[in-house]
């Protein structure tokens, strides 16, 4: 079959190479505009609306704007909490630190959970050889899904 073949060429070790160079450059491309990103939406929403609910204010209900501003985030057109009550208590610790550090390390996080997620996924399954999981690894990491998250502060979840 011709897709057995094109996958057989996709694990040459050459290949793997190209995958990964252009995996690594993505995600360096994507880190190195990341840190203008800490004030800007998805992110930027999330620290709003849980800062709101640990001060008694509903998220949902009120316009989170003058609480962007006060924080120095933009709203960005997302006047009220886009996520869910649970999501906001567990994002709720973070509005203790500054948005900034909050970011950095809401995107070591999300960082970590996609490691664990490739590595529950991909390492030792059963009919998977290695540089099948390699190349599914590098693929991951160049998607444009992936990258928009953490270019955004979006949520794994």
């Amino acid at each position: 079959m011709d897709s057995e073949r094109i996958a057989a060429a996709m694990r040459q070790p050459a290949i793997l190479t190209l995958v990964w160079i252009c995996a690594l450059l993505m995600l360096a491309g994507t880190l190195t505009k990341m840190p203008g990103q800490w004030h800007r939406r998805d992110f930027s929403n999330y620290y709003e609306s849980a800062w709101a609910l640990r001060h008694g204010i509903d998220p949902y209900s009120t316009d989170l704007t003058p609480i962007g501003a006060q924080l120095g985030l933009e709203t960005g057109g997302l006047l009220h909490a886009s996520e869910t009550p649970p999501f906001l208590l567990c994002f709720e610790p973070l509005t203790w630190l500054r948005p900034r550090v909050s970011f950095w390390i809401w995107t070591a996080i999300n960082f970590s959970a996609l490691a664990i997620a490739m590595y529950l996924l991909l390492a030792h399954r059963r009919g998977l050889s290695g540089r099948t999981a390699w190349l599914l690894a590098g693929l991951i990491l160049m998607s444009a899904p992936v990258n928009l998250n953490f270019y955004w502060g979006q949520s794994l979840c």
